[in-house]
This record gives structure tokens, C-alpha cells and sequence, in this order.
């Protein structure tokens, strides 16, 4: 079985994104955690780097941890699309919100390492959510 903690499912490029381990780790997750993660991809570059999908992977793991962790919800949206001059991952979900600024300041690792680890590939870390 697979699971989002295990190195050998993260995928190593975007053949891999493409063709079937995300998905399936997803899915796989989603049964662990018994929640309902929808998964789109779209256009994501057949050059993608190793760096840079193992980058991507990692956050969606962290972003979902902590959505199943505080968001009270049980259904998520992860997407991966590629544009002509990035890569862009969503993920959503519908449930309590949180101080985004508060968060960021607080002692908790979780949004500091996805944003560390995305600016190691030049990338950077959008959140928005209001509290409530």
C-alpha cells in the first residue's frame, strides 16, 4: 500500500504526475483518512524536474494534513495545472477558515515548511482563508 509518507510513491516527474501514482497515492490517502479528495491536472509540463515535483508533492502532503487536520470538512480539492511560465497546485477545501498572519506566526511548522521548501524551486505560497 501506498501512502504519502513513504519516499518511493512521491512522483519523480511529470510522466509520473501524469500517468497514475498521484492519484493513486491520493486516493489511497483519502481511504486512510476517510475523506473525498477530487484531483485535476492540467497541462503540467512533460519537463518537470525531479526538484520541482518532489517540491509540489510535499506540499500537497503538508496542505492536506493540515486541511484534514483543522478545516472540520472531509471533501478537498487538489489540482495541478501548468501554464507557459509556472506551475501552479491548489489545494481547497470548504471548511473553518484560519488567520492567515496568525498562523504564519505561530510556532507551528506547517505553512513555514511548505513556503521554505517553494522557495527552494523559485516558487512561492498563496493562502487565503478568513477565520470562521
Amino acid at each position: 500500500m501506498c501512502n504519502l509518507s513513504r519516499t518511493n510513491c512521491i512522483p519523480r516527474n511529470s510522466n509520473t504526475w501524469r500517468n497514475g501514482c498521484h492519484p493513486r497515492v491520493l486516493h489511497e490517502f483519502a481511504k486512510q483518512h476517510d475523506v473525498n479528495i477530487v484531483f485535476t491536472n492540467e497541462n503540467v509540463p512533460r519537463k518537470l524536474s525531479s526538484d520541482m515535483s518532489v517540491c509540489l508533492f510535499r506540499v500537497a502532503q503538508e496542505a492536506l494534513h493540515n486541511a484534514i487536520k483543522y478545516s472540520g470538512t472531509r471533501h478537498f480539492y487538489v489540482a495541478i495545472r501548468g501554464f507557459a511560465s509556472e506551475v501552479q497546485l491548489v489545494v481547497k477545501d470548504a471548511g473553518a477558515g484560519f488567520d492567515v498572519d496568525a498562523a504564519m506566526k505561530a510556532r507551528g511548522l506547517g505553512l513555514v515548511s511548505m513556503q521554505e521548501r517553494l522557495h527552494l524551486v523559485r516558487g512561492r505560497l498563496r493562502v487565503d482563508s478568513k477565520p470562521g
